[in-house]
């Protein structure tokens, strides 16, 4: 064979060569193409499923503190996958305490997971939004489950997309799988070959520990508004009154104790307080406030230099320390406590409710951070 011939045959077999090695490339791209594709597409569904799961969350904790009469409280779930609408108690209770998630009450968007699918909403029953369901305060705990946590107020889920299931529906089952749709209080985010629901907790302490601020901030502001008509500040009420968070004897009882500086805030000062405000006692404005406890849940310190007996208090002698800085010259400080670190609670003793520097009795000296290796839960505000 002469040499042109044997070069036009090496051609076509570079030729051929190389249309083999196309053809296999193309196969594999063809192959990873669509893998490629259904992980892209997963993980763009899982990102929104998380989004929505979030704005959901962030919905119902916003609701939680700024609800008028029962702070922490929450909506019933909604009956119906088409309106959004909480259900309306019968007698004292949820109709159900799993169902829809209440989009159309919270005033949110209709929040879709990455399936496109409505999401579900699981409550505690003690955190109703029904005076049947008080005291509602940072002692109440969450009733709910989710895979061995507990103190969870509530659970949101994503129902993804259908297994063995006829959708659309009215139907739990139709949606959530497993664990998450036998009706009791136990939930589970762990996943298996038939579920896949995905979910999203809030914990009593989520909740709380936002309450407490905007309980802190309404005591302050009732302070000073008594301030701003009397020119002082209460005194406080023995920190061992219990008639301060009994009802029945807060018409003669929790009254102001001078020359007390720290203890309960008083339901009957020496001077009464304007029945507008919250911490009248259990009657008009102040029912909320005294009916969910909160009253014993607060400690009070007040300047000797701002209280009964004084007028136009310039400046206190309490100090307040906080993340920013250490501020001094308080008139008054007022401590939220957080839910109960102990077995129980003894009502005459400080500790049992507050902890660090919050629990050292006349060194006036309070604090917003944890300064010793003690569990810590205290809220701490300060006027001014």
């Amino acid at each position: 064979m002469n040499s042109a011939a044997e070069f036009t045959l090496g051609k076509q077999k570079g030729a051929a060569l190389l249309i083999f090695f196309l053809i296999l490339i193309l196969m594999a791209t063809s192959y990873l193409i669509p893998v490629i594709n259904s992980s892209s597409i997963k993980n763009e569904r899982d990102a929104k499923t998380r989004l929505a799961l979030a704005e959901a969350k962030a919905a119902l904790i916003g609701r939680a503190v700024t609800d008028a009469t029962i702070p922490g409280s929450l909506p019933c779930p909604s009956a119906s996958s088409v309106d959004g609408t909480s259900e309306l108690f019968a007698g004292n209770a949820c109709p159900s305490y799993i169902g829809w998630f209440p989009w159309h009450t919270l005033k949110v968007a209709d929040l879709r997971d990455g399936a496109y699918e409505q999401l579900l909403y699981a409550l505690s029953p003690n955190y109703r939004d029904d005076d049947s369901a008080q005291p509602l305060n940072s002692d109440t705990p969450g009733m709910l489950s989710v895979d061995g946590r507990n103190d969870i107020v509530a659970v949101i889920f994503a129902p993804g997309t259908q297994i063995s299931q006829s959708r659309p529906s009215n139907n739990i089952q139709d949606y959530l799988e497993g664990e998450n749709a036998n009706g009791d209080n136990l939930y589970s985010g762990i996943n298996a070959l038939t579920a896949n629901d995905q979910l999203i907790t809030i914990t009593r302490d989520e909740i709380m520990q936002a309450v407490q601020k905007r309980i802190a901030r309404e005591v302050v502001n009732a302070l000073n508004a008594y301030f701003a008509t009397n020119l002082y500040f209460p005194s406080p009420a023995d920190f061992s009154d219990a008639s301060c968070w009994d009802n029945a004897a807060i018409p003669a009882g929790c009254n102001s104790l001078p020359p007390t500086m720290e203890g309960r805030i008083p339901a009957n000062p020496s001077i009464a307080w304007n029945p507008t405000s919250i911490l009248s006692g259990s009657a008009g404005a102040g029912f909320w406030f005294q009916n969910n406890g909160w009253r014993e849940m607060i400690y009070y310190a007040v300047s000797a230099l701002c209280a009964d007996g004084t007028a136009n208090c310039a400046n206190g002698d309490l100090t307040l320390l906080n993340q920013a800085a250490t501020l001094v010259n308080q008139k008054v400080v007022i401590v939220v406590s957080g839910r109960r670190l102990g077995a129980a609670r003894a009502t005459a003793t400080l500790a049992d409710y507050l902890e660090d520097e919050n629990a050292t009795i006349g060194n006036k000296i309070f604090s917003t951070i944890n300064t010793m290796p003690v569990p810590f839960n205290d809220f701490a505000i300060s006027i001014p």
